[in-house]
């Protein structure tokens, strides 16, 4: 006999999904808010951003009386109100710009000197989730992740000196820029010594300022490829991890290179299949490509 469909009235297996299954419910709560862009929301932490103080409060007032007829709680001293600055999600946020948490970072410069493969993954885990500010990152890391691998521990000179640079460049206060739908972006990306490296710039108030870094090592698959194909992976890699910021940009994205033969990639008659699969994903962009000698594009140089 047909009964209809069942809904399960507890969640399924329990603790494991907890995380998602309560931001569903953050994300349906707040759908109206989060899809105009007043909030955003990630589980516990709501963000509420406006441009003028008489629509801010309009907006509180709204999440306030959802979170009140949802049965949801605040703890009064864990909010923040009105303020030109805060912490969110380990950044600090302020008008236009984000940067590293002084906090989070100030006891990187006291990080022992690891004597173990477990103490040097929870070092570079740490590291890691900064790395959007830190400037030839996988370059800078290489020799330690080496040493995460199945082979033996030998920590020396080299290894102390890579982390020691970490450590100096994760203290370094860097400042990155808040990306906006009206301003163009730019995107440079340079592939050499088995590493990629990119960096997304965007013109604001008539200067082009960073907005994230990109580097990673190549496998030894991609390793092998032709310089023409190397140089387009940093191109796909740049654009697949800023696909949120590039895809339906309202200005052509420009992408500046020092491989002058790319900027006919898309015209050419005759391709492999990586190069036809890869002229497939970026018909969804809306991009320009521009040549950039080796010697004028010292930025994405260094980070490769």
């Amino acid at each position: 006999m047909n009964q209809g469909l069942f809904e399960p009235t507890v969640m399924f297996f329990r603790l494991t999904n907890s995380p998602a299954t309560f931001q569903w419910m953050m994300n349906d709560i707040f759908k109206d808010l989060i899809s105009k862009g007043k909030v955003t929301i990630y589980l516990n932490d709501i963000l509420i951003f406006m441009k003028d103080l008489k629509e801010h409060r309009c907006i509180v007032q709204r999440v306030l009386q959802c979170l009140r007829e949802n049965k949801l709680f605040l703890k009064a001293e864990k909010c923040e109100f009105e303020v030109l600055e805060t912490e969110y999600l380990s950044v600090i946020i302020s008008k236009g710009q984000i940067r590293t948490d002084p906090v989070k970072i100030a006891g990187i410069a006291e990080w022992p000197t690891p004597t173990k493969k477990k103490e040097l993954q929870s070092f570079l885990g740490f590291t890691n989730f900064y790395r959007k500010f830190i400037k030839n990152y996988s370059k800078v890391i290489h020799t330690l992740t080496q040493l995460t691998g199945n082979t033996e521990w030998t920590w020396g000179a080299a290894q102390n000196q890579v982390f020691q640079q970490l450590k100096k460049q994760m203290a370094e206060d860097v400042v990155l820029a808040i990306p906006n739908r009206m301003g163009c972006f730019r995107v440079e990306a340079d592939v050499s010594n088995g590493a990629v490296g990119a960096i997304l710039s965007q013109e604001q108030e008539g200067r082009w300022r960073p907005v994230a870094f990109m580097s990673k090592v190549l496998t030894a698959t991609k390793h092998n490829y032709e310089i023409y194909d190397k140089e387009l992976l940093a191109i796909m890699l740049a654009f697949s991890d800023w696909c949120h910021y590039l895809m339906g940009a309202l200005e052509d994205v420009e992408i500046w290179t020092d491989h002058q033969n790319l900027q006919y990639f898309h015209k050419l008659q005759k391709l492999n299949r990586r190069q036809a699969r890869w002229v497939t994903e970026l018909a969804e962009y809306h991009f320009m490509l521009k040549h950039k000698p080796g010697f004028a594009n010292i930025k994405a140089d260094l980070l490769s």
